[in-house]
Protein backbone atom coordinates (compact mmCIF):
# COMPACT_ATOMS: atom_id res chain seq x y z
CA UNK A 1 0.00 0.00 0.00
CA UNK A 2 1.29 3.24 -0.79
CA UNK A 3 1.75 5.66 2.21
CA UNK A 4 2.20 9.43 3.10
CA UNK A 5 3.56 9.75 6.61
CA UNK A 6 2.56 13.54 8.71
CA UNK A 7 3.95 16.98 7.30
CA UNK A 8 7.63 18.33 8.94
CA UNK A 9 8.70 21.65 8.99
CA UNK A 10 12.92 21.38 8.12
CA UNK A 11 15.26 23.51 6.24
CA UNK A 12 18.89 22.03 5.43
CA UNK A 13 21.19 23.29 2.62
CA UNK A 14 20.00 20.08 0.73
CA UNK A 15 16.12 21.03 1.02
CA UNK A 16 14.73 24.14 0.96
CA UNK A 17 10.61 23.52 0.24
CA UNK A 18 9.72 24.02 3.40
CA UNK A 19 7.37 21.20 5.21
CA UNK A 20 8.06 18.12 3.66
CA UNK A 21 7.14 13.81 4.41
CA UNK A 22 7.88 10.68 2.72
CA UNK A 23 5.85 8.44 -0.06
CA UNK A 24 6.40 4.98 0.32
CA UNK A 25 4.95 1.65 0.37
CA UNK A 26 4.30 -0.45 3.49
CA UNK A 27 4.64 -3.62 1.48
CA UNK A 28 8.00 -3.25 -0.65
CA UNK A 29 6.13 -3.11 -3.71
CA UNK A 30 8.83 -0.57 -5.54
CA UNK A 31 6.91 -1.06 -8.63
CA UNK A 32 4.26 0.24 -7.25
CA UNK A 33 5.51 3.21 -5.59
CA UNK A 34 7.46 3.86 -8.81
CA UNK A 35 4.59 4.24 -10.93
CA UNK A 36 2.65 6.04 -8.26
CA UNK A 37 5.58 8.90 -8.11
CA UNK A 38 5.22 8.90 -12.10
CA UNK A 39 1.46 10.14 -11.48
CA UNK A 40 2.85 12.95 -9.40
CA UNK A 41 5.38 13.67 -11.75
CA UNK A 42 8.42 12.37 -9.30
CA UNK A 43 11.48 12.51 -10.85
CA UNK A 44 12.62 8.62 -9.92
CA UNK A 45 16.20 10.06 -9.35
CA UNK A 46 14.56 11.84 -6.19
CA UNK A 47 13.97 7.62 -5.08
CA UNK A 48 15.81 7.21 -1.77
CA UNK A 49 16.67 3.99 -1.18
CA UNK A 50 16.97 4.31 2.23
CA UNK A 51 17.68 0.55 4.00
CA UNK A 52 15.11 1.46 6.42
CA UNK A 53 12.76 3.35 4.59
CA UNK A 54 12.84 3.50 0.94
CA UNK A 55 10.79 6.38 -0.49
CA UNK A 56 10.38 9.80 -1.92
CA UNK A 57 10.59 13.48 0.23
CA UNK A 58 7.73 15.50 -1.01
CA UNK A 59 6.25 18.68 -0.28
CA UNK A 60 2.06 19.69 1.08
CA UNK A 61 1.10 20.14 -2.38
CA UNK A 62 2.81 16.52 -3.78
CA UNK A 63 0.89 14.86 -0.27
CA UNK A 64 -1.92 17.01 -1.08
CA UNK A 65 -1.89 14.95 -4.46
CA UNK A 66 -0.78 11.80 -3.70
CA UNK A 67 -3.79 11.74 -0.67
CA UNK A 68 -6.33 12.59 -3.62
CA UNK A 69 -4.62 10.01 -5.59
CA UNK A 70 -5.37 7.26 -2.85
CA UNK A 71 -2.32 7.07 -0.48
CA UNK A 72 -2.78 6.06 3.15
CA UNK A 73 -2.10 8.88 5.56
CA UNK A 74 -0.64 7.05 8.33
CA UNK A 75 0.70 8.50 11.70
CA UNK A 76 4.89 8.09 13.25
CA UNK A 77 3.55 5.08 14.80
CA UNK A 78 2.73 3.25 11.79
CA UNK A 79 6.04 4.33 9.83
CA UNK A 80 7.95 2.75 13.23
CA UNK A 81 5.98 -0.21 12.39
CA UNK A 82 7.25 -0.89 8.99
CA UNK A 83 10.89 -0.22 9.94
CA UNK A 84 10.66 -2.55 12.52
CA UNK A 85 9.08 -5.41 10.33
CA UNK A 86 12.21 -4.62 7.76
CA UNK A 87 14.91 -5.06 10.08
CA UNK A 88 13.38 -7.96 11.47
CA UNK A 89 13.13 -9.42 8.12
CA UNK A 90 16.61 -8.42 7.35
Amino acid sequence: MICVDPLVGRRSPSWNWGESCHLFTDDDNYEELYEFGRKLNLDPIWFQFDKRLPHYDITRKKREAAVKAGAREVNMRYVRGVIHRRRSQA
